[in-house]
């Protein structure tokens, strides 16, 4: 998958596998965002029968939560909220340290951090 290799190359850029995959009928694509949902996500992967099911390997080091991931992957279109405000932010572990870092320094911030977890078609 392009994703594992990145942006290092130029015949395999990694953001073309997001519409190339979401333009498959039924196929739900997950995106884990760190060690626990990859895993989570790789189980419910291999033990549910509805849906065919492809994993966005990150590229680098993945981050581990260090808590358990309890989400039920088989209910599509929902995302988990870690925080609320106003914005939006792209990048989840960038934005949500930096929203930390700010806030421990006093800063007042007020954005939305959203972990996605799925990219699905229309």
């Amino acid at each position: 998958m392009a994703s594992v290799h990145g942006m290092n190359d130029v015949t395999h850029l990694g953001f073309f596998d997001i519409p190339m995959l979401t333009s498959i009928p039924n196929l739900v694509y997950l995106a884990p965002t760190n060690n626990e949902e990859l895993l989570a996500m790789t189980k419910y992967a291999v033990h549910q029968q509805d849906h065919p099911v492809a994993i966005r390997v990150p590229v680098g080091e993945f981050v581990s939560s260090g808590v358990v991931d309890t989400t039920d992957y088989s209910i599509l279109h929902k995302s988990q909220v870690t925080r609320s405000g106003e914005g939006i932010a792209k990048e989840f572990h960038d934005r949500y340290d930096a929203t930390e870092l700010l806030k421990e320094n006093g800063v007042s911030l007020e954005q939305i951090v959203a972990d996605a977890k799925q990219i699905l078609s229309v």
